[in-house]
């Protein structure tokens, strides 16, 4: 259980109380053998992903996007990343570019079940920036929540959601599903 007061100096006070119930993944006792199985995990994985990019306005507006992202084990609970991000086209960005990004990982159920959190940086392209800000060339924040399945030992299924944060008041939530290969 968790609750929240948050007090301002202006006329807006908030109280939230936020309760949950967890379910633990793997067995307290299990420890010495996860240690054991985690080393014998691939260290790389390439995902290929397709998805919808959701421009934060008062429309919404939307469009197909896809990536390919290189991951790499570092150590037993961080990755890292290196993406080609494509967010699509429509009214408001017509933005792709590079993506690199550090992860908190947690592996559960025999490392069946992969569930993350990202943050870095977005070094894009945006031919609709220039509107807005001095040039084409963008540098953005990224933070992604992510979880991947593998189903045998070299495939897996992924599924992310990025938020990305710009200076420019164009930002946005890809949602992104994928296949990847581990080696």
């Amino acid at each position: 259980m968790r609750a929240n007061w948050v007090t301002t100096f202006e006329a807006l006070n908030t109280v939230s109380v936020l309760a949950g119930i967890g379910y633990r993944l793997d067995t307290p006792g299990a420890v010495e053998a996860l240690q054991a199985r985690k080393k014998k995990t691939t260290a790389n994985e390439v995902t290929l992903y397709a998805g919808r990019a959701l421009t934060n306005s008062h429309a919404s507006d939307h469009s197909p996007s896809g990536a390919i992202e290189y991951r790499r084990r570092l150590l037993q609970n961080l990755d890292w990343s290196m993406a080609w991000l494509y967010e699509g086209n429509n009214r408001l960005i017509s933005r792709h570019g590079l993506v690199s990004q550090l992860w908190a990982v947690e592996d559960f159920l025999d490392n069946r079940i992969t569930v993350s959190i990202g943050a870095g940086a977005y070094f894009a392209l945006d031919r609709m920036a220039g509107r807005y800000q001095n040039g084409d060339h963008v540098i953005s924040a990224i933070s992604t929540l992510t979880a991947g399945y593998r189903f045998n030992p070299h495939w897996s299924l992924r599924i992310s959601w990025n938020r990305v944060v710009t200076n420019y008041d164009r930002d946005t939530d890809v949602i992104l599903g994928g296949i990847g290969y581990r080696f």
